[in-house]
């Protein structure tokens, strides 16, 4: 017998003629082969507990949120956020390719908000760095250059040289 480094316990098994994972001999001399895709979980959270009522066949994304302290409530499952701590519907989280985020939407957009705000002031756009100019949000008007209009999309007005 052997206890690896995540803190399961190996046993050899003379079938095979290796040493495998004891939870996972218990369960298939129980329950046969463990079908591909699906893992055993350990419903005390006792790694070193591999009796055969403490196991159960587990499908990998339901093994990850519940190691992750998402809970199961009326069929739906709810995750703490990362960032704000509250528990909510995994509905509002936004998907990503494989996973969900570990954020909330509304943290994600406060944090994109905030992200926003510091690219803006990096970019130097502040009324230290340029005294004599002043923000200019009118959009709408049109600005007249070499007997052409075009479309004021905001930014800074320099004052006329006068």
């Amino acid at each position: 017998m052997a206890i690896t480094a995540k803190g399961y316990q190996r046993v050899y098994d003379p079938a095979s003629k290796r040493l495998r994972m004891e939870h996972v001999l218990v369960w298939e001399s129980a329950n046969g082969r463990i079908p591909a895709g699906f893992v055993i979980h350990h419903i005390n959270q006792d790694k070193l507990d591999n009796r055969l009522d403490n196991l159960e066949l587990l499908d990998p994304l339901t093994h990850k949120r519940i190691h992750s302290g998402c809970e199961l409530r009326e069929g739906v499952w709810w995750k703490p956020c990362r960032k704000c701590g509250a528990l909510k519907p995994v509905t509002e989280y936004y998907p990503q390719k494989i996973w969900i985020s570990p954020w909330c939407r509304s943290c994600k957009i406060e944090n994109a908000v905030r992200n926003k705000q510091r690219r803006q002031e990096s970019k130097g756009r502040t009324e230290s760095q340029w005294p004599d100019c002043e923000p200019s949000f009118d959009r709408g008007t049109t600005i007249e250059a070499d007997g052409e209009s075009f479309p004021r999309l905001g930014g800074f007005r320099v004052p006329s040289a006068t």
